[in-house]
């Protein structure tokens, strides 16, 4: 089903979803962690949830690669321009959490130890889910010719300011039954990403936490007035589709400054 969850969500056709997949397959080195979930000792319905798990957690990486690839339908070109930062982020990803990515990555950790995963195969997934937007980072590091590392700091500590990764983890927790809203939230939780890529994008040759933190300090009174809002989405009983699309919307606009 996700295959095809994700043409649609993406407008891409399945031929694409496929080399997406193929590469980040490689660029996470998941192959090992599909062997140990099949070889594993366990009782079957932990390996079919496991397997769940990270067909979710994947999901994610896919989308990225259909992203920095534009569509590509040529995994090696897309794992030779990507391999040398994701796998720099592979071995600082754990460091480089803030907020509540660093707060999902613990909450993850707690259950797959009480739902009894075998130690390993839990801390592969925990990391797979650690490197989210590593694809998407590595791809712009390239572009811009900054170390990887420094931009994903500077992606998390704006992510955090601003409240967005919190919006981005609330838009993955949701699972509506409508097909619409389904859309929409998909489209929330990368837009949130991107919509921070974007905005990096725009630092040409300023060093990534130094553009961040300028355009924090020269944005102060806006960056209060959103994060009012977001903290308002916070403390509702029931975070709604809608709310996000309105911080979305509103983060878009404060980023554009």
């Amino acid at each position: 089903v996700m295959p095809f969850e994700l043409c649609e969500e993406e407008g891409v056709s399945l031929a694409q979803i496929v080399a997406a997949f193929v590469a980040a397959e490689r660029l996470l080195d998941l192959r090992k962690t599909w062997d140990m979930l099949d070889t594993a000792a366990m009782p079957e319905t932990l390996r079919l949830a496991l397997f769940e798990r990270t067909a979710q957690g994947l999901r994610g990486h896919i989308a990225d690669v259909l992203r920095a690839g534009h569509g590509s339908v040529q995994p090696g070109d897309l794992i030779e321009d990507l391999f040398g930062g994701v796998g720099l982020l592979s071995h600082t990803a754990a460091q480089l959490l803030r907020g509540e990515a660093q707060e999902q990555a613990r909450v993850m950790a707690d259950e797959l130890a009480v739902a009894g995963a075998p130690a390993e195969i839990a801390a592969r997934l925990v990391h797979l889910y650690d490197m989210d937007g590593a694809v998407g980072l590595a791809h712009l590091a390239g572009e811009l010719n900054v170390d990887a590392g420094a931009l994903t700091g500077a992606f998390a500590d704006l992510g955090a300011t601003l409240g967005l990764d919190w919006a981005q983890q609330a838009a993955r927790r949701m699972n509506p039954s409508d097909p619409w809203e389904r859309l929409l939230v998909a489209g929330l939780s990368r837009d949130f990403e991107q919509m921070r890529l974007d905005f990096l994008a725009r630092s040409n040759g300023v060093s990534p936490d130094t553009f961040v933190g300028d355009w924090l300090g020269a944005n102060a009174a806006a960056v209060k007035q959103f994060r009012s809002l977001v903290a308002r989405a916070q403390a509702a009983p029931a975070v709604a589709p809608a709310m996000l699309a309105q911080v979305a919307s509103q983060a878009r606009t404060l980023l554009g400054r």
